[in-house]
């Protein structure tokens, strides 16, 4: 069991802590934006906080290891590349899976690198035998207005 703690960057006042419950050991890895701190554990174990009053929103377990796949928070979604299958992601308010089914994620498919850019995450995947790709990834709703437009 380890703690989170949201300190002021003008002064360093401590404005909350919370219990993060699993084990995370040295290998943590965070992400936040202005309203939300979401952590996980090396055994895909994420918890997301609300970052002005430190309660837990939800937590659950993902059943991937992560071995370094550092999460992201992209719009409304918190994305989780992992070794090996591509990526989840889930909403930041309730926890909720959500699917983006392009690209779908393939065997033998290892994210090397990724950004969050706005609404978007990008991803570069080696797909296989050194060839790379670049993965550009929008939240449904955005992905439906887009290709609502292109009919």
């Amino acid at each position: 069991m380890g703690r989170v703690y949201c300190a002021a960057i003008s002064d360093g006042t401590i404005r909350w802590e919370q219990a993060l419950p699993g084990f995370f050991e040295q290998l943590l890895d965070v992400a936040a934006n202005a309203d939300t701190v979401a952590a996980i554990n090396i055994y895909g174990d994420l918890v997301v906080f609300d970052s002005k009053s430190g309660e837990m929103r939800w937590r659950r377990a993902t059943n991937r290891n992560q071995i370094e796949a550092p999460l992201r928070i992209a719009g409304s979604v918190v994305v989780l590349p992992t070794y090996g299958t591509g990526l989840l992601a889930f909403d930041l308010m309730t926890g909720k899976r959500v699917f983006n089914e392009n690209p779908k994620a393939r065997p033998g498919t290892v994210t090397i690198e990724d950004q969050a850019g706005g609404s978007r995450l990008f991803l570069l995947v080696r797909a296989g035998r050194g060839t790379g790709e670049v993965w550009v990834l929008a939240p449904p709703a955005l992905a439906r207005a887009k290709a609502a437009r292109l009919h």
